[in-house]
């Protein structure tokens, strides 16, 4: 009877230690991208053991303007992330339009999607910020959202958090028993929603210690503190599509969201025209100081 008993929770104790939830993400980048995003990048790849990596992706031959060809180009990542079984996708791009090159970040599910735009902004890596912070490579991370994310009051202009919510928790969640994970926590992710943006931290988990510097006992042991690590960065969400770089926008903030490219774009018209203005009012200037034509009869009185 103990021996059966034994070899019952031997075999529930393997079953539990199995990778049942194989969720992978896939992490590339198109050509082109700054050299503080591939700093980001491999920073995103370090804390995420789940992902895999492809090589860069190319979009040449395409109009920026021109969003019809460029998704189904795009939909080349799905098949991609497909034939590698990653179910989710980072896809960062670059505008090459403005001069300061702007990065968006594609978030994906495979095949079935949704699929979400963000860009991309205060990017700041783990080598720029030097913070105290530091956790265990591949150690499995906590998941924090503000409650914005839940949307409780129910405020028709934030119904898209709840979707935003599940699919980053799909995509920066370390799958249970994942064979390169340490099997606990020792770092959070934190999500606040803020100013219509998405603001990502990274904390240490730190056990309070005394004045001596030796751990706490009792109910004392059981109070943390938070020491950030890094990277930070902002995600502006500008579009999502039901489907995985396809299919019918159910959200869209273009018509507010105004890049660096158009921004410069408008700046130098202004320019030209304030050229222009100054041309003509210096034109008009010097023939009001030419000296008028002599006249035929104009030295008969002198």
């Amino acid at each position: 009877m103990n021996k059966q008993t034994k070899s019952t929770v031997t075999n529930s104790d393997s079953t539990n230690s199995k990778f049942h939830n194989k969720q992978r993400t896939l992490i590339l980048s198109s050509r082109g991208i700054h050299a503080k995003h591939r700093h980001l990048l491999k920073d995103l790849r370090t804390l995420l053991p789940h992902t895999k990596t492809e090589s860069k992706f190319s979009k040449e031959g395409i109009d920026e303007g021109d969003l019809v060809k460029k998704l189904h180009r795009l939909q080349k990542i799905d098949h991609i992330a497909a034939a590698l079984k990653c179910p989710n996708i980072l896809y960062f791009e670059v505008d090459k339009e403005s001069a300061d090159t702007e990065l968006f970040l594609w978030m994906s599910k495979t095949s079935t999607g949704p699929s979400m735009r963000f860009k991309v902004e205060n990017i700041s890596t783990m080598n720029e910020l030097n913070l105290i912070g530091n956790c265990l490579k591949y150690s499995r991370p906590l998941l924090h959202f503000d409650k914005t994310f839940d949307n409780i009051e129910g405020e028709d202009k934030l119904t898209h958090l709840p979707l935003i919510k599940e699919l980053l928790t799909q995509t920066f969640s370390t799958p249970l028993n994942h064979p390169k994970s340490k099997p606990f926590f020792d770092h959070m992710f934190a999500f606040y929603y803020l100013d219509g943006r998405v603001w990502f931290r990274n904390y240490q988990i730190v056990t309070k210690q005394s004045s001596q510097g030796v751990a706490l006992t009792g109910s004392q042991k059981h109070e943390y503190s938070l020491v950030e690590i890094g990277p930070r960065f902002v995600l502006k969400l500008t579009k999502i599509l039901n489907g995985s770089f396809d299919g019918r926008v159910i959200f869209n903030s273009d018509s507010h969201f105004v890049s660096k490219a158009e921004v410069q774009r408008l700046e130098s018209i202004k320019l030209d025209l304030d050229k222009q203005k100054k041309t003509e009012k210096h034109r008009k200037y010097l023939e009001l100081r030419k000296p008028a034509d002599a006249d035929e009869v104009s030295s008969v009185f002198n």
